[in-house]
This record gives structure tokens, sequence and C-alpha cells, in this order.
């Protein structure tokens, strides 16, 4: 190389890392705005010790708590509560956990009572529980 192709060379190296100092902060430093909203009792949830949250893909918020399970659709809550005379209600009001398995199914697992089946179709509870003495 002579020495006018180096002299190009570092003039055309420091100008692009001018462009790069002047240009790529601009980008990193843009504000990014992201906004919070809390859900409380006086909004309908049953309880502000939330154990689990769990969106679907129906859209729907679920909560788990020590007292009952929560639905949020963006408006209202439903509250699902174990019902002592109603075998489809949930086991107990302890709720400790959430999944929704690749087919869409909602699975609630509850303390010490076993685990739920949410059925959509009828608003309701299938449990689960382990037999001790079922090898």
């Amino acid at each position: 190389m002579t020495k006018r192709q180096v002299k190009t060379f570092f003039l055309l190296a420091k100008l692009a890392l001018c462009f790069i100092c002047l240009f790529g902060g601009i980008a990193s430093s843009q504000e990014k705005s992201v906004k919070f909203s809390t859900l409380t009792t006086n909004d309908g949830l049953s309880q502000s010790d939330v154990k689990c949250i769990l969106k679907d893909h129906e859209g729907y918020i679920w909560f788990s708590t020590d007292d009952g399970l929560n639905r949020y659709d963006g408006y209202h809550f439903t509250v699902y509560r174990h019902q002592p005379k109603n075998i489809h209600s949930l086991p107990t009001n302890n709720v400790t956990c959430l999944f929704e398995d690749a087919q869409g199914n909602l699975w609630v697992g509850t303390s010490g009572r076993g685990v739920s089946l949410y059925n959509r179709d009828s608003d309701s509870f299938t449990t689960f529980v382990a037999n001790k003495n079922d090898d």
C-alpha cells in the first residue's frame, strides 16, 4: 500500500468511527415508556397474596391465591372457590400453581388436595388426587 492509500484508509476509518459515535448513541438513548397497572382486592381480586399468574391462550389472566382461583377478563374478576357440596368445584381454596398445556387445558395445583383440570365448556373442575396405596 502506498502512503496515499494508507492515509485514505485511516481517514475512512475515522469517519466510520465518528458516524458510529454520533448516530449509534441515538438508538440506544431513546426512552422506553413502560406502563404498569395494579389489581387489588378493591378491583375484585379475592386476596392480595398472589402465588402464581398465568395468561391463557384465550387472553384471560388467572391468579392463584390462598382464597381461590381468580380469572380476569380485563374488566372483571370471576372467583372460583371450594364448594363443599359440589364435586366439580375446586378441592380447596388454597391454589398454589397454574399451568396451561399444549392443548390449551388449564391445570390448577392445590395445596395437598391434588390437581384440578378446568373444563371451559361447563365452567367446572375435575380433580385428580394421588392414591397413597397405588404404586
